[in-house]
């Protein structure tokens, strides 16, 4: 669960031992020379180094045959993979299989292809089991045979090894033992012929730039280029046995490092002829005399060198220690027969298996996952001690780890007096020499290091612990202790034994939420709590809570995310992470505010909504977050640089408030598979851009078959009738490719870029006819573009009908047709114009009539709904005024009575519409508008009244709007003034208005229902011979539309009136009472 931190300097501080405690002093000593002892011995084995790791690739999945033979990743950025079934090329996400060759007589050659080299101008060379070269033509997308490379003759036709120097040209080993050097014009410029007439099986690059020749008897030449002087080294004599020789690596630090068919690893001393066995056999046992040895490579940059064998991936350094050895058992290792290795940078190396690809990673995220210990995995919290060990909070154990590869043991090594009782810690703080341990499920144990005596706090020996579920933990600057608990509120212990609980009430200043996820105080003071009802700060001395405002939110209706982790980055900024709402940033408070205000920040190529897991910062401001797509850096200047699984980390899911920042600046953040480690300084963020590739044009639905030098094509011209065109593309990122983000702009057509996110295509239709500039850019994973990317320039022509001879033509022979046609249209348009003008007068004028006329009837209609509106407004007016007179003797009482209802008839009249040459009125706005009327003369008192107004928005005929609007304000006024008793609280009232069609007398019938909770009418009440003025005006209103009134429920606190409403209505019609 969480690990709390505490910001700018880590709350985590433990004392100097005491001198006084001879026996700590003499543990700590121990443990610190037993792990130093042990991490040399836990590093080997089925344990891994933590720098380097291995994961798969994307790439398995598009092989139709997974056994990789070889490997070559070209200068021009493409890959290409040989399996047994042929080769795949991969542009991308474009890729193409050959499985078939054709030599130079037209001859179909199916044979496996057992190496692939790059040769002069990039070309591609490829080697065939049954010795024949092929090279591949770009212009037609084919391997023809190498006829230009002139090594044939009689009795050396099979070839069984090639090797290229920029230096010395192309190297060809043959089946009779024979080495062939090739210049670049295919010309043979020396035959070097061995002692032996074995198999030539590995040629590579020696000492002073000599070619390493090695055959299957067990003999090694260094072959001098120029001279073809040699030096001869017999395998089998200097290591006493008879050696098969697969591969031989020369470098200054090892010599001759010679791979065996199934002999394992030897070097070779070319100066003393000394021959030892590799790995040492001190190195955890392992047993390598058996192996076979497919591939050596030697990293760039580096001195650690790679061997592919059918029993893992091994890894040595400068002194031929076993760096790191990866088999399925401990790594990601797809088979453990490894059978081609291809260095691509300093730290990525391709790796080939029986069983698919992988990736060999050199990353500076250090990986500590169950290979360096059986716990470490589901990390819920990490912590460090103050000698720089880190203390891990894992879901089965709590472990002790310094900066050792794999020296991590459990607590109980470290502490082993220390009695803890449950290893199931979801949070975990360190303050001074105090360890706090909260459990999941068994409350808090406190761990004094200096004495190793264990406190319990749970819910049977501390009643103001509300929940032993111990989610976060806290030591303010005051020095109290703070619990949050998931279930049970917060509990706040003081220095000076004293306790508090805390829990969600009706107040307002109380904890939102009983379920606490986070606890954080900032340099200024503040404590902020984090819950699942949002973020709130903490005053211990009030004590009381305050809501944490959030602006700018992108789904406003969420108004309290889920905040479970922050940090505070050396400039003092408070930077918050959140679940599904991505990072907030604290907006700085005026000097006399208490109130804080959080604001959505959104960085560059981060989605709006992503669950961000932790978050942490480093000297430079800089932010680390933990997210549900790895880790990522956020610059100040909202620069964004995501990492993977291709980069070391354990996975890209993590868990949440998992991380830590050590005082010297080095980050954790732990995961379900582990956890990664980095010193943030170390990281290069500065990553090349993908390369990219036009990969293939389609027009109209046809697939225009595209060469490899289509790369190089700069502009292409459509034709009229090409309608519909699509150009596909694909950036040359084969580590994560399913995170390349693509845009593009056909500059001329689309203004502005179009951003396609993955996928590889654009597609035009109906260009018009004119000059264009396609442009294309992708970005990796780590959010890098390539600006310069494609730019193509595409032309399109016009239709034969819209040439410029066709345009001549057309100009010829409009001006011909033009000068016929005038003399005759000038004779008859002066005729046809003056009819036409008397024509266009008249009707003109019997428009204007007709306009005229229907805008004085408009007009009158008008009128006289306005004027039956009114008419009928005072009526009613009148007739309440003599209702008020006859019931009410108070003059105060009648006049106020008549200000409610005269002000509610001008409510009305502000929501009348005109419709059909007759008025209507909006009764649900009216209702609205009422209620805050009434409510607001109530005062202070009105704000306990809610109306549920379920009125239909269609509009009701003024005539009996005008009835209904009183006999509603009324009614309100009746509830608001006598229907609640003084201690109500929540008082509600609800109206409705159903309508149903009555097809046999063309009339909708009308139920307006009237409702509150309140006390209801007496039942000396009636509405057949009301007593008070309101009564009978609802009785009038009633009486007046033709309707009934009644009370539906025996409490008779629900009205019912209901009436009828004629389709057609006479225009006039009144619905006012009868006058005397």
């Amino acid at each position: 669960m969480d690990t709390v931190k505490k910001a700018p300097k880590p709350k985590f501080r433990l004392l100097p031992v005491r001198h006084s405690n001879f026996f700590v002093c003499c543990l700590h000593l121990y443990l610190a020379l037993y792990l130093t002892s042990t991490q040399e011995a836990l590093a080997s084995g089925n344990s891994v180094s933590h720098r380097f790791s291995v994961v798969e690739s994307a790439l398995t999945s598009d092989l139709s045959q997974e056994a990789i033979t070889s490997i070559l990743h070209a200068s021009n950025a493409v890959l290409w993979i040989v399996t047994l079934e042929g080769i795949t090329r991969f542009e991308g996400a474009h890729r193409r299989t050959y499985n078939s060759f054709q030599d130079s007589d037209g001859n179909i050659v199916r044979s496996p292809v057992v190496q692939i080299i790059e040769i002069w101008n990039g070309d591609v060379l490829a080697l065939l089991d049954s010795g024949e070269l092929f090279t591949y033509r770009g212009f037609d997308d084919t391997f023809t045979e190498a006829r230009w490379l002139n090594w044939r003759e009689a009795g050396n036709s099979h070839a069984t090894n090639i090797y290229f120097s920029n230096e010395s040209g192309l190297w060809i080993g043959l089946k009779n033992g024979q080495v062939l050097q090739i210049a670049e014009d295919g010309a043979r410029v020396a035959v070097f012929q061995p002692q032996e007439t074995a198999r030539i099986s590995d040629i590579s690059i020696g000492p002073r730039r000599s070619i390493v020749a090695s055959n299957t008897s067990g003999i090694i030449y260094s072959i001098d280029p120029d001279s073809l002087d040699s030096t001869r080294l017999d395998l089998n004599g200097a290591c006493k046995q008879s050696i098969y020789i697969k591969k031989v690596l020369y470098t200054k630090n090892t010599g001759f490092l010679v791979g065996s068919k199934g002999a394992g690893l030897f070097e070779l001393d070319p100066n003393s002829g000394e021959c030892k066995r590799l790995p040492p056999s001190g190195d955890s046992g392992i047993d390598f005399s058996t192996a076979i040895v497919f591939d050596i490579a030697l990293l760039p940059h580096s001195n650690i060198i790679v061997i592919a064998s059918d029993q893992g991936l091994l890894l040595l350094d400068q002194h031929r220690d076993l760096v790191s050895y990866f088999r399925i058992e401990n790594s990601r290792l797809l088979n453990n027969e490894v059978i081609a290795i291809h260095p691509l940078d300093a730290q990525r190396t391709w790796i080939g298996t029986h069983n698919g690809i992988n990736l060999l990673i050199q990353s500076k995220f250090e990986l500590h996952d169950s290979n360096s210990h059986k716990l470490l995995h589901s990390i819920a919290g990490i912590a460090s001690l103050p000698d720089g060990r880190a203390v891990i909070a894992a879901y089965d154990g709590i472990l002790v780890a310094d900066d050792g590869p794999s020296s991590h043991v459990t607590l109980d090594v470290y502490f082993p007096d220390a009695d803890l009782t449950n290893a199931k810690v979801m949070s975990i703080l360190v303050d001074g020499t105090t360890i706090y341990f909260g459990h999941r499920a068994s409350g808090l144990e406190i761990l004094d290091t200096e004495t190793q005596k264990v406190r319990r706090i749970n819910t049977q020996t501390f009643p103001d612990l509300l929940s032993d579920s111990i989610s976060a933990l806290l030591v303010t600057d005051s020095g109290d202790l703070l619990i949050g608990t998931y279930g049970g509120g917060l509990t706040m212990v003081t220095k000076d034994g004293k306790s508090q609980s805390f829990y969600p009430t009706a107040a307002s200043d109380s904890l939102a939420n009983e379920r606490v996820i986070m606890l954080f105080q900032s340099s200024d003071g503040v404590i902020w709590v984090g819950s699942e009802s949002g973020l709130q700060t903490f005053d211990p001395e009030s004590p009381s809570f305050q809501e944490v405002k959030i602006a700018n939110l992108h789904q406003p209706s969420r108004s309290h995310p889920i905040v479970w982790c922050m940090t505070e980055t050396p400039d003092h900024g408070l930077w918050f992470g959140s679940m599904y709402d991505g990072i907030f940033k604290r907006i700085t408070p005026s000097q006399n505010s208490s109130h804080q205000e959080l604001v959505n920040v959104q960085f560059p190529l981060m989605d709006e909504r992503r669950t961000i897991y932790a978050i942490e910062s480093d000297s430079d401001n800089n932010l680390w977050v933990s997210s549900s797509k790895g880790i990522s850096r956020l610059s100040p200047d909202q620069q964004t640089v995501h990492f993977n699984e291709s980069h070391g980390l354990q996975q890209m899911e993590f868990e949440f408030g998992s991380s830590y920042r050590r005082p010297d600046g080095v980050l954790y953040f732990g995961g379900s598979l582990g956890y990664n480690r980095f010193n943030p300084t170390e990281i290069d963020t500065d990553t090349p851009p993908p390369s990219l590739r036009l990969t293939n044009i389609n027009i109209a639905g046809r697939h225009i078959p595209v060469p490899s030098t289509l790369n190089q094509l700069e502009s292409m011209v459509l034709d009229y009738d090409d309608h519909f065109v699509t150009f596909e593309f694909s950036a040359l990122e084969f580590l994560d490719p399913g995170s390349t983000r693509y845009r593009h702009k056909l500059v001329g057509f689309d203004p502005e870029w179009i951003d396609i996110g993955n996928r590889s295509s654009a597609t035009y239709t109906n260009l018009p006819t004119g000059d264009y500039q396609l442009r294309v850019q992708a970005a990796n994973s780590g959010g890098i573009w390539n600006y310069e990317g494609i730019e193509l320039d595409v032309k399109v022509e016009p239709p034969p009908w819209f040439s410029w001879w066709a345009y001549s033509i057309y100009s010829l022979a409009i001006l011909l047709a033009a000068y016929a046609a005038r003399r005759v249209y000038d004779t008859y348009m002066i005729k046809e114009q003056a009819l036409r003008y008397a024509e266009e007068m008249q009707v003109a004028a019997d428009r204007i009539a007709d306009d005229l006329q229907d805008q004085i009837e408009f007009q009158a209609k008008l009128a006289d709904s306005i004027h039956f509106y009114q008419r009928d407004v005072v009526v009613w007016a009148q007739h309440c005024e003599e209702l008020t007179r006859e019931y009410d003797c108070d003059a105060a009482g009648q006049a106020s009575q008549m200000r409610k209802r005269l002000h509610a008839l001008e409510l009305l009249q502000d929501s009348l519409y005109y419709q059909g040459e007759q008025l209507y009125a909006n009764l649900k706005v009216f209702t609205d508008h009422l209620f805050d009327y009434l409510a607001g003369l109530q005062g202070e008192k009105g704000r306990r009244f809610t109306i549920i107004n379920e009125l239909p928005d269609e509009l009701t005929p003024a005539s009996h709007a005008i009835a209904l609007a009183v006999a509603l304000t009324e009614l309100v006024d009746n509830s608001l003034e006598h229907g609640f008793s003084d201690a109500a609280q929540a008082c509600y009232i609800r109206v409705t208005l159903q309508v149903e069609s009555i097809p046999e007398i063309r009339s909708d019938q009308l139920t307006l229902t009237y409702q509150d909770d309140g006390v209801g009418v007496p039942e000396a009440l009636s509405m057949d011979a009301p007593d008070s003025a309101g009564f009978a005006i609802i009785a009038a209103a009633a009486q007046s539309v033709g309707g009934e009134i009644s009370f539906v429920d025996q409490q008779r606190k629900e009205v019912q009136l209901q009436f009828n409403v004629p389709w057609i209505r006479e225009l006039g019609a009144s619905q006012a009472p009868a006058r005397d």
